[in-house]
């Protein structure tokens, strides 16, 4: 049986948080204690939307660059 940390809160999942595993998911890497609270106290649609708007915040930050760039090339 697990141990359970009486520090770590028992309710769901802080938009911090949720915003800190979906930067890790998309970078591919993230501690397994934060992948075990995530799976336990996460909802799979919040990390559904939250990784559909992360991509959409990615994609317009991408498009925005390379106007950016091909604005001011020579």
């Amino acid at each position: 049986m697990r141990d359970s940390n009486p520090a770590e809160p028992k309710g769901s999942l802080t938009f911090l948080e949720m915003i800190q595993s979906t930067l890790w998911a998309a970078l591919g890497v993230q501690k397994s204690k934060n992948h075990e609270r995530d799976f336990e106290r996460g909802s799979w649609i919040y990390f559904v939307l939250m990784g559909i708007g992360f991509t959409g915040v990615f994609v317009l930050c991408m498009i925005l660059l390379v106007k950016l760039v091909v604005a001011n090339a020579p």
